[in-house]
């Protein structure tokens, strides 16, 4: 297994806690005793495919040097309800959980504005 391969798995399993131990919140991001300091893992409770533009929008984020976050693994839940996204953030925590909902807000008003197109286009 190589270094990639075990963050994907890590993520995995940080998306099944998440999913048993705190199924009602809908996005987050936490730091944990179980990762080296510097990683941090972005989670959603509303399945990939709900959230798939949410994390659209995470990792069009990381590719902004700025920002300083690079994504190190990922993985969902069996039943594909929870994920989880291990990153190396030279951010804290606080910014993180302020970026995954920025990119919720931005995610949904995406959404909407491609809505608007689509009706418009039947008139």
């Amino acid at each position: 297994m190589d270094d990639r391969d075990f963050c994907h798995r890590a993520a995995v399993l940080a998306a099944e806690t998440v999913r048993d131990r705190f199924p009602k919140l809908r996005l987050g991001a936490s730091a944990s005793a179980a990762f080296d300091p510097g990683v941090v893992f972005f989670f959603g409770n509303g399945g990939r495919e709900d959230d798939s533009p949410v994390l659209v929008k995470l990792r069009e984020y990381f590719r902004i040097p700025e920002v300083g976050i690079r994504e190190l693994g990922f993985g969902t839940t069996g039943d594909g309800h929870s994920w989880a996204m291990l990153v190396e953030s030279r951010r804290d925590t606080d910014y993180c959980r302020r970026l995954i909902w920025k990119a919720f807000r931005e995610a949904r008003s995406d959404r909407k504005g491609e809505a608007i197109i689509e009706s418009n286009d039947i008139l």
